[in-house]
């Protein structure tokens, strides 16, 4: 939980809760100001303590065309933030993982930063033209994600396998594993929609 908090940043944050996520959030120590969703995963007796505690609720049906994160992050566009980050304690759920992933595509068309984090890395979507900063010890592995159709005029610096204008596609591999040189290293992108994962320091 820490290293997620650490990710995460200092904030101040206003937590928008994906139903069950309430709970984590709260282990962690963060407050939910609202939570988002349809309730199969959030206790009876934790629902109350939120509402008692002044958090507000906004209840949908479990029979739904969008997952609960996928709404967290629509709640959040509406009501304003351009900056969002979804924790994602994986948790088995690659299909949860990749659709709010895919789901974020249209918020960050929208002009929204979204980056995803959990305790073993941090990962931003960005669409060009954008530049991503990566800070950090000297060996972190970082891995570039074209997410639809190809991402095209990549360029990285501090890291060791270079890229110079090129692009990506689906199904290429080429993206994957690279590591940082220096403390301070960038990834820019001049179309097309790209993650970029920076992980744990290589060996860690």
């Amino acid at each position: 939980m820490r290293a997620i908090r650490q990710r995460a940043g200092d904030g101040p944050w206003y937590v928008v809760a994906a139903d069950g996520g309430a709970s984590l959030a709260s282990s962690m120590g963060w407050r939910p100001d609202v939570v988002v969703g349809d309730m199969d995963s959030l206790g009876e007796a934790d629902q109350m303590a939120l509402r008692e505690s002044g958090c507000r609720f906004e209840v949908y049906p479990a029979e739904k065309d969008e997952t609960d994160v996928h709404l967290a992050m629509e709640w959040a566009l509406r009501a304003g933030f351009q900056e969002i980050t979804v924790v994602c304690h994986v948790s088995g759920r690659l299909d949860h993982v990749l659709g709010g992933i895919w789901a974020a595509c249209r918020y960050v068309e929208a002009g929204a930063r979204v980056r995803f984090v959990d305790a073993g890395f941090e990962a931003v979507l960005v669409k060009g033209p954008a530049r991503v900063d990566i800070e950090g010890p000297v060996g972190l592995i970082v891995s570039l994600l074209p997410i639809s159709g190809r991402a095209e005029g990549i360029t990285v610096s501090g890291m060791k396998y270079p890229l110079r204008k090129e692009s990506l596609g689906l199904g290429e591999s080429r993206g994957i594993s690279n590591q940082t040189t220096a403390a301070r290293a960038a990834a820019t992108v001049e179309s097309g929609f790209l993650l970029v994962i920076a992980l744990q320091s290589a060996g860690s």
